[in-house]
């Protein structure tokens, strides 16, 4: 929607909210996303009048007091200060739009010397405020019926055998225990984190992340990546070695020193260990995960 029809719908609304439609071809399809402004403060009238979707169907608002107490409620618990006035932006964006040297002037500190910096202070100032939705969070209820670092190479197991034997026949599910398999080896392909599998009494969590720089990953987070691709090369009937991690990081030859490191790390926790530990030899070593 463009020129007079949006102007003409923007006038109709108070308070006046800024809305944008994002048109994009996708698989020989068009797609539009319309993206809208939350309200802050007061609900939005269209043409003096506050609606509400009540049961699927559009209602005058002030027909459901209930509604609008709510609604209300949830509007006052809001607060200018708390409001995120570019929401998405990146860091040469924030770096554009607030005059950081000057702050840092101000506040009689020395000015970071690379960007990195300069954002970690004005997060801790809550000048900013680092995105939040960078993983996915997939809950199921019950426990596991297998350790969670045994997920990519143990057979699989049914809750309810006769249930899954027939969604295998259905072709909803193949009942062969690869889909873990699939899921690392796609996610290394890409060179993304590594999930994160978890465990509780009543529940089991698997963490995906969004793409993030081996250089960005924390300790952590490379010595679970390091562990699984140990296991995925076990199930491939080949050894983990640096240069199948310096693949996996995205890490090139010439710094195969951060590949031996992630290495050392995981061995240290642990998770993986040599094949040979007789071995003086580290430039040809080979790895399996712990369990062998």
């Amino acid at each position: 929607m463009r020129g007079p029809k949006r102007n003409r719908l923007v006038h109709l609304l108070s308070p006046r909210v800024d809305f944008r439609f994002h048109e994009w071809e996708h698989q020989g399809h068009r797609m539009i996303l319309l993206q809208v402004q939350p309200a802050v403060g007061s609900p939005v009238a269209f043409k003096g009048t506050e609606w509400i979707r009540v049961g699927g169907i559009k209602k005058k608002l002030k027909e459901h007091p209930g509604k609008e107490k709510e609604l209300w409620q949830a509007l006052s618990r809001l607060s200018f200060e708390k409001g995120i006035a570019a929401p998405g932006a990146i860091g040469d964006e924030v770096l554009a739009w607030l005059d950081d040297p000057k702050y840092f002037e101000l506040a009689g500190l020395n000015l970071p010397a690379n960007r990195a910096g300069i954002l970690e202070r004005l997060a801790t100032e809550r000048f900013i405020v680092p995105k939040g939705e960078d993983h996915f969070d997939i809950t199921n209820p019950g426990p596991p019926l297998i350790d969670t670092l045994r997920f990519i190479d143990e057979p699989p197991q049914s809750r309810n055998e006769a249930l899954a034997a027939m969604m295998r026949r259905l072709n909803i599910c193949e009942e062969r225990g690869t889909g873990i398999d699939k899921v690392i080896a796609e996610i290394e392909l890409y060179q993304l984190p590594a999930p994160d599998f978890q465990a509780t009494p009543k529940h089991t969590r698997a963490l995906l992340y969004a793409p993030k720089k081996s250089t960005q990953m924390n300790s952590e987070a490379r010595i679970r990546a390091c562990y699984q691709h140990a296991c995925l090369c076990w199930v491939g009937n080949k050894p983990m070695t640096n240069a199948t991690v310096r693949e996996r990081f995205g890490v090139e030859a010439k710094n195969a020193a951060v590949a031996s490191r992630i290495i050392v790390d995981a061995v240290k926790a642990g998770l993986v260990k040599l094949i040979n530990p007789a071995s003086k030899s580290r430039k040809h070593a080979q790895y399996v995960p712990f369990w062998l």
